[in-house]
């Protein structure tokens, strides 16, 4: 996180619309985690399973936060096993509450790219949930 705001410092004069501060920063962001997604990867050291967020329920959790939080974990664990570009397309669209203009600008592509890419990524989640049987409980 630390090298993306240093990045962003370094690269601030760079910057050709100021009214696009935020998708800028975003693209710079975007790359950086690119980057070290892809070293991860050459080296094989990439385990999904150590990047899940795994919690432990308290005393005070009810039985219903706990399996809400499962089928959070069940969740990622399906985006996680997507291909990197829809993963990414994903993640900003669903976790990053970013709009499909927003995303087209950060990936260099078409707003309609990035709604066929969505497309695409809903139906291979969709046969994973399905496939293990939890697409009824997860999506309601």
């Amino acid at each position: 996180m630390s090298g993306g705001f240093i990045r962003v410092f370094q690269s601030w004069g760079t910057i050709r619309d100021p009214d696009k501060v935020k998708s800028w920063v975003l693209k710079i962001t975007a790359n950086l985690c690119k980057d070290q997604f892809r070293t991860q990867a050459r080296q094989n050291h990439l385990d999904t399973s150590e990047n899940l967020l795994v919690q432990i329920p308290g005393p005070q959790d009810t039985s219903q936060e706990v399996i809400r939080r499962e089928q959070d974990r069940l969740l990622m664990e399906a985006v996680l096993a997507l291909d990197v570009i829809l993963r990414e397309t994903v993640m900003l669209y669903f976790y990053e509450e970013l709009n499909t203009k927003e995303i087209a600008s950060i990936l260099n592509i078409s707003p309609i790219t990035v709604r066929v890419r969505l497309y695409r990524a809903r139906k291979i989640l969709k046969r994973w949930l399905e496939k293990r049987g939890l697409y009824n409980e997860i999506i309601r």
